[in-house]
């Protein structure tokens, strides 16, 4: 069988203070490889984050791994002061057959142990835009005489975050911090000089095409028309299969990840279903 039997041990090892109402949490996950780049992401969104961490007994269990795990934790308390992190460890018998990598798991008990009323479900390789995102989402969130909380709870509303991959330059395997656009306008640019696209666009266009980029950059390309025409700041996004976005949701009553389903290739495309047949918008 592909799966052999396994046990599986979930263990807060950094608990977080329960959160405020209203408040957002980052859910995120990765293996301890992915360790540096949580860092890297909580320095960009600089808020509260739930990180679920995975190991196994294959090639991710070596006895140092849990001291490797601890001195991370140790060495960056004060960047990870408002991170909870929670190790999920996997037993597997056989070498032959390695498990797949557990994505929706993860992300479930990121999701949980979360203890707040939004979320970002993030991947850990993505950067959050700009600097001190959490502050930025917290104020749109909940700015005076703004009704996006408020749906967002009633009615089934989330917001989709944009996704967007910067190429790597100069040799380099993967781009650099300060290659990163610091706002709309830098990454219309960069885009159009072919440093940077919409996330997979060309590649699967059904992941994250429904976002309907073009209309998110329209302020960008058309300056005069957002100012002669009254602008909305939220638009109406068209579900289509295979929608897998990047998303801040009300975390009450909201569905989980599918469990069973592990690997790579559309791992989320079923819960954006779910969420579809469940009535969000």
């Amino acid at each position: 069988p592909f799966h052999q039997t396994r046990q599986r041990v979930i263990t807060n090892l950094k608990p977080r203070a329960p959160s405020e109402p209203g408040d957002v949490v980052l859910v995120t996950h990765g293996s301890l490889f992915k360790l540096e780049t949580f860092l890297t992401q909580m320095e960009h969104w600089n808020g509260p984050a739930s990180f679920a961490v995975y190991m196994n007994s294959l090639g991710e269990s070596k006895p140092d791994a849990l001291d490797m795990l601890e001195k991370f934790l140790k060495e960056n308390q004060e960047q990870l002061e408002k991170a909870s992190i929670h190790l999920y460890m996997e037993y597997t018998k056989t070498t032959k057959t390695p498990s797949s990598y557990p994505h929706n798991p993860l992300r479930n008990v990121a999701m949980d142990e979360s203890n707040a009323d939004f979320i970002v479900a993030l991947d850990v390789d993505f950067i959050p835009l700009p600097k001190n995102c959490y502050e930025k989402l917290h104020q749109v969130l909940h700015e005076r005489n703004s009704s996006l909380a408020m749906e967002m709870r009633a009615r089934k509303r989330i917001m989709v975050l944009p996704a967007f991959e910067v190429y790597a330059r100069n040799g380099t395997q993967v781009a650099t911090q300060d290659q990163l656009p610091s706002c709309k306008e830098e990454l219309y640019e960069s885009i159009q000089a072919n440093l940077s696209e919409s996330f997979r666009l060309q590649r699967y266009p059904a992941g994250h095409g429904p976002t309907n980029f073009n209309r998110w950059f329209d302020p960008v390309v058309n300056p005069k028309s957002f100012y002669r025409h009254t602008y909305k700041r939220f638009y109406a996004i068209t579900f289509h299969l295979g929608f897998e976005p990047y998303v801040l949701a009300y975390r009450h009553g909201l569905p989980r990840y599918w469990n069973t389903f592990r690997g790579f290739g559309q791992n989320k495309l079923s819960w954006f279903l779910e969420l579809h047949r469940a009535g969000y918008d």
